[in-house]
């Protein structure tokens, strides 16, 4: 599990396109906008697509000034036999 908060400052007026940008993108979840042009999120690794690549990712949509990793955590997946997986 790789969970990461982000704080994304954005450019007067780009914040609705940046946020809807945001939430298009794989493990990307919008969960607050601030009056002062921010976006608060967490990223999340899904599959093969890779939080650090989302946030790269956020940071260079158009009207992002700056995305600032705030928290992060990170834990093993516990290991599960085949049988558990696929419910056999």
């Amino acid at each position: 599990m790789n969970i990461c908060g982000i704080l994304v400052h954005c450019a007067p007026g780009a914040m609705d396109r940046v946020a809807k940008a945001m939430a298009d993108l794989e493990g990307v979840e919008v969960h607050m906008r601030t009056d002062d042009n921010r976006i608060i999120a967490t990223v999340e690794d899904v599959g093969d697509v890779q939080a650090g690549d989302q946030i790269l990712n956020v940071h260079r949509l158009d009207g992002v000034i700056a995305a600032a990793l705030t928290y992060h955590h990170f834990e093993d997946e516990p290991a599960v036999s085949p049988a558990i997986r696929t419910g056999d």
